[in-house]
């Protein structure tokens, strides 16, 4: 007599029981939407907040740079008579000198705008602007884009050739462009050798050899940001929070310009303009496929 209500009830119970599944499937995927809605939101607001920034930047690098060629020395001078001898630019420091510059009324930072830049350079959070982040933005990058001459004098004349120049070479620039018989030349520094000379920029013919930029590069092919310079070391196979997917048409801002990797690739260490995040980036792979280009 029993038998008939308990058999209904097991069914009961495993009615129910499958309904739950099903709400419990359905408010799994509702809560993966709403993580990943999150996770979206969140990324969009802090590119946000980097563009924001990076305008602040801008600013203040445009005031740095011209105080550079007016002054006639490198940005790594500079940071030497900031730091006094520490390992970084002090936000007291760093303040005080950006104050000092000559810059239109348009383009001066309150200080609640030098806070925010300040914190963008710090990129070590050590209240400080390392050595290399502070060369690294400050200096006036060109870029040779056409095989050239690096001589001892201001004229083309003036003293003999310190070596050839090839394509694609970066220069900071320490003075000029100065114009003299329908050559405009430039003082500069080649990035990643101590060899100072003269360049001229454009021709009086109108050729062009050597052209602003180099310090920004733009991803052309997908490839990864890691934390260390070689690519297969177990540390980066470790460390996810630090290795990120960059996808073409991301910009990058060079720390440290590229050189060859143990394994044969050519590395470079840079900052992603879109979150700010630091590492190293492939920018030409083993077999020759370029993964980034200069803008």
């Amino acid at each position: 007599e029993h038998a008939k209500p308990m058999e209904n009830l097991s069914l009961w119970f495993k009615s129910e029981s499958t309904k739950m599944e099903k709400t419990k499937g359905n408010l799994k995927n509702l809560l993966e939407k709403a993580k990943a809605q999150c996770q979206h939101y969140s990324e969009e607001h802090a590119k946000l907040l980097a563009t924001e920034v990076r305008g602040l930047c801008d600013k203040a690098l445009k005031a740095v740079r011209a105080s550079l060629i007016k002054k006639k020395i490198s940005s790594e001078e500079l940071f030497t008579q900031l730091s006094k001898g520490k390992d970084g630019v002090s936000k007291v420091a760093f303040f005080e000198y950006l104050k000092s510059l000559e810059q239109a009324e348009e383009d001066k930072l309150t200080d609640a705008e030098l806070e925010r830049v300040f914190a963008w350079f710090d990129e070590d959070k050590a209240s400080a602007i390392s050595k290399e982040t502070f060369e690294a933005v400050a200096r006036n990058v060109m870029r040779v884009v056409k095989d050239v001459s690096l001589t001892e004098g201001q004229g083309v004349s003036d003293g003999g050739s310190i070596r050839r120049l090839v394509v694609g070479e970066c220069l900071e620039v320490l003075e000029g462009p100065i114009e003299e018989n329908n050559l405009h030349r430039i003082r500069c520094k080649v990035i990643g050798e101590e060899k100072e000379g003269w360049v001229t920029v454009k021709g009086n013919q109108g050729s062009v050899f050597v052209k602003e930029g180099g310090n920004n590069y733009k991803v052309v092919k997908e490839t990864i940001l890691t934390e260390n310079f070689e690519l297969d070391t177990k540390s980066d196979k470790k460390s996810k929070e630090v290795t990120r997917k960059l996808k073409p048409g991301e910009l990058l801002e060079v720390r440290q310009f590229s050189k060859k990797s143990s394994t044969g690739m050519t590395r470079m260490k840079c900052r992603a303009m879109s979150d700010g995040m630091v590492g190293w980036v492939t920018t030409v792979g083993t077999s020759g496929t370029k993964f980034l280009e200069a803008i």
